[in-house]
C-alpha cells in the first residue's frame, strides 16, 4: 500500500539485517568486552555485582581485599551480536609502599594514601581461569603477587529461568530455548547472524550461531561431538538449514535450541494488505465522499545488501472512483542505534498516480521522498514496530503525503495508513483530490529470484 508496505519487506517479510561487519571470533572475549568505552544496551536480565564473587587462584595476599563495587554491573554489546557484563573491580590493600593491576592488558596503579592502596579496574565478568586478574604490590621492600578470577554464584532467584537468553539478532530466525537449562551458577547467551552462501544450484543460508556459556570448561558436545571453545566460554556455530535443532552438552547440563532457516534465500519478496478505508476523491467527473471501501495494497522487496534493498509498493481503493498509487524506491539504512534496535532508513524513489478522467487512463508522475524508523522485538520477540513517511509538500497545486504506522511479524502485521495527494489535471478538472485513511492487516504472498 504505501511505502510502509514496502517496509514490511524490509524488516517484516524480510528482516531487516546489520548493516555488513567483519565478523571474527575475537581470541579474547574479556579484552571485547573491556573495548567498548560508552555502552548503551537493553538488559537481557536483572543480573548484579552481587551475583558474582572474586576467588584467589592459590595463596591470597594478606591484608589485600578484593571486590566487586556494588551497582557496577553493565552490560555491553560485543561482537555485533552478544551482550555480556562487565563490572568494576576494587582492590584495596595496607602497608603497601606501591602496586599495580593487571588484566587482559590493562594496567592501573594503587593510589597510596597513609600507607594503604586503593585501585579500582573494569573487568569483565566472565568466570574462571580464562579471564586472570593479576595483583602486583611492594610491602617492605619485597614484591608480592596475587591472582583472582571472577565466579558467577548467585545466592537469590532470578525473575526468569532457566537463565539461557537470546538476542535480538536471534529473532528473525525464531531461535528458542526447546529443553534443558544451563546448570547451577551458569548462564548462556546465544546470537545469530545469517549469511548467505552458495550451493550448486541456488543460493543457500548458513546461521551463524554464537553460544557464551557461562562458568564451563572450555569444551562441550556439541551434537554428540567433543567441541573446543571458539573463545573464552563461546562456541561459534555454523547451522544448516536442517535439522533446524542443535544441542549441547556439558557434563549433566543440556540445552536444545531451535531454529528456523530457508534452505533456498530468494531476493524478492511480495505481500499484500487489505483492510477499511476512509475514502475521499474528488474532481468535476467523479465523486466519493468519506465512504467506507477495501482498500488493496501490494509490496515487494530486492535484496542487495545486508543495508539496502529495492522496495515497491501499490495502493489500490475498490471503488469507482478508482485510482492505483505505484512507487519504487531505494531503501538505505542510515542510522542505527539503541543497542541496534532502533533503525533510520532512508528512500528516495518516484511514484506514479493512475487514474481515469477526461476519457483517458492519466499517470501522473511525481518524486516524493521518505524515511521511516523500525524498533525492533517492541513488546515480543521477532515483532517490530514501523512508523515512516513519504511527503511531497504543496507545491503549484501538487501535493502527495503517505504516513504509517505498523507492528507485527514476518507472517502477519496491522498497519494504520494515511495517504491524501492532489493534482491539477487541466482546466476541466483543476483540482483532483483524495485522501484514504485506515487499518489494514498484511501478510507475505511469495519469493522469487
Amino acid at each position: 500500500m504505501k511505502s510502509a508496505w514496502l517496509v514490511l519487506s524490509i524488516s517484516l517479510v524480510v528482516p531487516v539485517q546489520a548493516r555488513a561487519v567483519l565478523h571474527s571470533v575475537p581470541p579474547s572475549l574479556s579484552e571485547e568486552v573491556l573495548t567498548e568505552s560508552v555502552p548503551f544496551v537493553f538488559p537481557p536480565n536483572d543480573f548484579e555485582a552481587i551475583d558474582y564473587k572474586i576467588e584467589w587462584l592459590g595463596q591470597a595476599l594478606e591484608d589485600v581485599s578484593v571486590t566487586l563495587a556494588t551497582g557496577s554491573l553493565q552490560w555491553v554489546r560485543t561482537i555485533d551480536v552478544l551482550l555480556l557484563p562487565r563490572g568494576r573491580l576494587v582492590v584495596k590493600a595496607k602497608n603497601i609502599e606501591s602496586g599495580k593491576l593487571f588484566n587482559k592488558g590493562f594496567h592501573q596503579a594503587f593510589s597510596i594514601a597513609s600507607g594503604e592502596g586503593q585501585a579500582e579496574l573494569p573487568v569483565a565478568l566472565i568466570s574462571g581461569e580464562q579471564n586472570p586478574i593479576r595483583i602486583f604490590i611492594k610491602r617492605h621492600g619485597k614484591d608480592f603477587s596475587g591472582t583472582v578470577i571472577v565466579r558467577f554464584e548467585p545466592k537469590r532467584e532470578f525473575s526468569e529461568s532457566p537463565l539461557v537468553f537470546t538476542d535480538h539478532s536471534c529473532s528473525p530466525y525464531q531461535v528458542r530455548l526447546v529443553s534443558g537449562g544451563s546448570g547451577k551458577n551458569q548462564w548462556v547467551y546465544v546470537g545469530c547472524r545469517l549469511v548467505h552462501v552458495y550451493g550448486e544450484e541456488h543460493r543457500i543460508s548458513s546461521l551463524e550461531m554464537f553460544v557464551f556459556w557461562d562458568n564451563l570448561n572450555q569444551k562441550v558436545f556439541v551434537d554428540n561431538v567433543e567441541t573446543e571453545a571458539s573463545s573464552t566460554s563461546l562456541w561459534a556455530l555454523r547451522q544448516r538449514a536442517s535439522p533446524g535443532t542443535v544441542t549441547i552438552r556439558s557434563g549433566d547440563n543440556e540445552i536444545k535450541l531451535e531454529y528456523r532457516i530457508s534452505d533456498r534465500i530468494r531476493l524478492s519478496t511480495w505481500g499484500m494488505g487489505i483492510g477499511p478505508y476512509l475514502y475521499t476523491f474528488e474532481s468535476n467527473e467523479k465523486n466519493a465522499q468519506g465512504a467506507i471501501v477495501p482498500y488493496l495494497t501490494l509490496y515487494q522487496s530486492f535484496f542487495i545488501t545486508e543495508s539496502m534493498r529495492v522496495v515497491g509498493f501499490g495502493a489500490v481503493p475498490i471503488h469507482s472512483a478508482f485510482y492505483a498509487d505505484l512507487g519504487v524506491y531505494l531503501n538505505s539504512e542510515s542510522i542505527k542505534v539503541l543497542d541496534r534496535r532502533f533503525i533510520m532508513n532512508i528512500m528516495l524513489g518516484a511514484h506514479v498516480n493512475v487514474f481515469k478522467i477526461e476519457g483517458k487512463t492519466n499517470f501522473i508522475f511525481g518524486g516524493p521522498q521518505g524515511a521511516e524508523i523500525i524498533f525492533k522485538d517492541l513488546f515480543k520477540k521477532g515483532y517490530n514496530f514501523n512508523a515512516g513517511a513519504f511527503v511531497y509538500p504543496p507545491i503549484s497545486g501538487k501535493l502527495y503525503y503517505n504516513v504509517w504506522m505498523r507492528w507485527g511479524s514476518a507472517r502477519f502485521f496491522t498497519e494504520f495508513n494515511y495517504i491524501a495527494w492532489q493534482e491539477k489535471l487541466s482546466d476541466i478538472n483543476p483540482r483532483i483530490y483524495s485522501k484514504s485513511i485506515g487499518i489494514s492487516i498484511g501478510f507475505p504472498l511469495f519469493r522469487i529470484f
